[in-house]
């Protein structure tokens, strides 16, 4: 009959479910599954990053240095700083001798190496732009040329402080106009640059004033 043909399809429907009910489940099965994957992506992120930060907190602690940023040059604090203008005199103990050397150009290459890795001029300071002898320059080609003690002569051999001494006097002395002086008695003579006027030597002929 009619209803026993209805009850009939609601046994089948039972049994077998309706597809409705079937897409509804499929829905929450797949949502359950997504919110679990996310979840247990989440927590191995996590994890790594933890990771990664403990590795990298001991390798710090081991190395025990500070990083250093790229082309950041750190000053060696104990290369002697040059200046344009010789100040002071270099520390050097006064029996430190010049070698003698023969030429002209070796006794300059002698000199201009002395006076700059002494820290008593920069070789900037003997080069100028528009081509003109600086006074460090004409102090330097005194010594060698014009000096009456010829103390740069190849048969001598002296101090090297007394060099550099002698040096930086006939640079003040150009740097001033030294030829314009009133009294210049003894400059750039035969005599010790501490008798030259104005000057005075501590021991050792070492200039103070």
């Amino acid at each position: 009959s009619a209803a026993d043909e209805y009850e009939g399809s609601e046994d089948g429907q039972s049994e077998n479910g309706s597809p409705f009910l079937k897409t509804r489940k499929g829905k929450l099965i797949l949502s359950v599954g997504t919110i679990l994957i996310i979840v247990l992506g989440a927590i191995i992120v996590v994890t790594m990053m933890m990771i990664n930060g403990n590795n990298e907190q001991k390798s710090s602690s081991v190395s025990g240095t500070t990083p250093v940023a790229p082309g950041v040059i750190t000053p060696n604090p104990t290369q002697p700083s040059t200046t344009s203008f010789p100040t002071n005199l270099p520390s050097a103990s006064p029996t430190t001798m010049l070698a003698p050397v023969s030429s002209r150009e070796e006794r300059f290459d002698a000199l201009v190496n002395s006076l700059t890795n002494s820290g008593v001029t920069a070789v900037s300071a003997l080069v100028s732009p528009d081509g003109t002898q600086t006074p460090q320059l004409r102090a330097l080609n005194w010594l060698l040329d014009e000096d009456p003690l010829a103390l740069m002569e190849s048969s001598t051999n002296v101090p090297k402080v007394r060099l550099h001494q002698r040096y930086i006097a006939t640079t003040l002395f150009y740097s001033t106009a030294g030829e314009r002086w009133n009294n210049r008695a003894d400059w750039l003579g035969s005599d010790h640059e501490c008798s030259w006027f104005g000057l005075s030597c501590e021991e050792k002929d070492i200039i103070s004033e």
